[in-house]
Formats: C-alpha cells, structure tokens, sequence
C-alpha cells in the first residue's frame, strides 16, 4: 500500500510538469566548438579519438551520393541549423559512395558539398580516406581529388589495418594523431570554452 501511494505521488508531481502536449522542448545546446568533422563512420571514428575532439556529425553509412542511407550535405545542414555554422569544417568521406556510385557521380557530390559550405563561408579542410582491398583503386581518385583542393590533409600512411569488414580501422588512435598534427601546421585553433576529455 505504502509503495502504491509514493508510486502514486510520483505520477502526481511528473503530471504537473507536462502540459496537455507533453514536456516543453529544451532547445539544442551549441556544440561550443569551432572546428567539426563531418563525413561518415570512418569520420566519426576519427573525431572521437582527436584531442581536442570537434563536435562530430555523427552519420555512419553517409555519402555525397544519393546511393547511401544519408547524405553527407544533409546531414551537414542539420546540424548547422540546430547549432550555427562551424569556423573550420574537416571533410572526411567516400568510402560509402563506392559500392554503388561511378567516381564523377562521387565527386560531382563532393563538389555540390564543397559549393555549399564554401557559400555560407566556412573553412574546408578535406581528409583523405582511408581504403583497402578491392575499394583501393575506387577511393584513390577521391583521395587525389581531396589533395587538388586548397587544404587538405594526408594521413594514409599512419591508417594502419583495417577491420574484417574492409572499410573500417581496427584502431583510429595513430590516424587521429596525425590529423591532430596537420591541424596544427595549418594554424587550426580550436574555440573551447569548456573543457573536454
């Protein structure tokens, strides 16, 4: 009975704070970090293991390409309307176009991106992606595409192995290291009001 009424009390006090619609919507916090890193799950692994860490547009599987589950670009717009546009913009990304797209489709993607971001004035620093066995040779022009344009940062050689799965790196941590590194020598300045891991 006594835990009958205190589950009914809780009830009670969660009821007045909901309106007849439910809780009132909190507005997305900013990421508070100038520098983002956007692309697909290989960027995501990427920004997780950089100090300091950019805010990551957490979309595995994304593409520049209509032929994955996301594109890259709208992912990308997403979070600039719920946050605001970042200073500096690391693109890395490819990977998921490959299985289905030819490499102009792939690039012809790359520089809609490219055009979008560059119009709204923020910073582009392109990633070149990592890629293995029968990707290889789908991926490298990608990679040479990234290395014509005004910034870009080459990794390759601290990519270490790959996962089962062929795409994926068994550990980001030497890859992100050096990416940390590139940033620097190009004058990247992180904005970080709050301190992270």
């Amino acid at each position: 009975m006594r835990a009958t009424l205190g589950l009914l009390a809780v009830m009670g006090l969660v009821a007045v704070g909901c309106t007849k619609s439910g809780p009132a919507a909190l507005p997305a916090p900013p990421p508070e970090i100038s520098v983002w890193i956007t692309g697909d799950s290989l960027a995501s692994g990427t920004g997780y293991e950089m100090r300091p860490r950019p805010h990551s547009v957490l979309s595995g599987g994304a593409a520049f390409t209509e032929y994955a589950p996301g594109l890259i670009l709208d992912n990308t717009e997403e979070h600039i309307a719920l946050y605001g546009q970042p200073e500096t913009l690391l693109v890395l990304g490819g990977v998921a176009d490959t299985p289905r797209a030819e490499t102009s489709e792939i690039i012809a993607g790359m520089e809609e991106f490219k055009a979008a971001m560059l119009a709204r004035g923020i910073r582009l620093i392109w990633i070149a992606e990592p890629s293995y066995g029968a990707l290889a040779p789908k991926v490298a022009p990608l990679s040479a595409w990234a290395f014509g344009q005004p910034e870009s940062i080459d990794c390759l050689s601290q990519a270490g192995p790959a996962m089962l799965d062929g795409v994926h790196l068994v550990s980001y941590t030497l890859f992100a290291q050096c990416v940390d590194a590139e940033l620097v020598k190009l004058g990247v300045e992180f904005n970080l009001p709050v301190s992270i891991p």
